[in-house]
């Protein structure tokens, strides 16, 4: 299949340890200090590092990772404009670029995230809103389709279900996140959102590309040129073939 025009790039929640510091801003060291050391930490930190590798590939500057005071990432509200929320957006010299990331668990054996996992980061031009999403397997998915989507996963061979079901619930995800507004819009945006029973219904509507979808990609990170930084733990390295991943590309509301 052909891949995403975007660049890709997943970093094991493990290699943060190894982030230099000369990496991060004042603002994020102060920041990192401040998390709990365990998975919030790395979870941080593997988000900088993954954004930085990712920016310096998609521009092919290298040097983006040793003057982090280039790369400002902030937020996007597609609705009311605020910064606070919404989509992730990188500025590098003040060009911007679209930028979308996701976590997933990494010790999918024992069921447990622990402090390892996987970060997706995807970064690509401006004029086109992105949105990328890792999942590990779904064992337990009954419930969170709708009819039409439960009665496929039945179909499949037992064996495949799981992976299957995080595939699907991946790209429900990422079309949520380049639209900015999410599985369920945010309760400022949809009063029905803070009401648990209006969850199903606003899931449903996201079981269908959006008007404007320039693009779907999913499956495994394999099948998506997706950049692999380091192979991480053993409980990471043992993850990564199971995962199922997805991006959208949708263009910009008016656009």
């Amino acid at each position: 299949m052909p891949h995403p025009p975007v660049t890709l790039i997943a970093v094991p929640l493990s290699f943060a340890a190894q982030l230099p510091p000369a990496w991060l801003t004042p603002a994020e060291r102060d920041r990192a200090a401040a998390y709990d050391d365990g998975a919030p930490r790395r979870r941080f930190l593997a988000g900088r590092l993954g954004v930085r590798f990712a920016i310096a590939a998609h521009l092919g500057r290298r040097e983006v990772m040793g003057d982090p005071g280039r790369v400002v990432i902030t937020g996007l509200c597609p609705r009311c404009g605020s910064a606070a929320h919404g989509r992730p957006v990188a500025f590098v010299d003040d060009e911007p670029l679209e930028l979308s990331l996701s976590y997933s668990r990494g010790d999918i054996a024992q069921g447990a995230a622990g402090d390892s996992g996987w970060l997706l980061v995807g970064t690509g031009p401006a004029e086109v809103m992105l949105g990328v999403d890792v999942c590990a397997p779904i064992d337990a998915w009954d419930g969170i389709f709708d009819p039409r989507q439960e009665s496929v996963l039945r179909l499949l061979p037992e064996a495949l279900r799981a992976r299957e079901a995080a595939r699907r619930w991946a790209v429900i995800e990422a079309r949520g996140k380049a639209s900015g507004h999410g599985i369920v819009p945010a309760p400022n945006h949809d009063p029905r959102a803070t009401d648990p029973d209006a969850e199903p219904a606003a899931l449903e509507d996201e079981l269908d590309p959006a008007a404007g979808t320039v693009g779907e990609w999913a499956g495994a990170l394999g099948t998506l040129g997706v950049k692999i930084v380091a192979t991480g733990t053993d409980a990471e390295r043992a993850a990564l073939t199971q995962l199922r991943a997805a991006v959208v590309l949708q263009r910009p509301t008016g656009g």
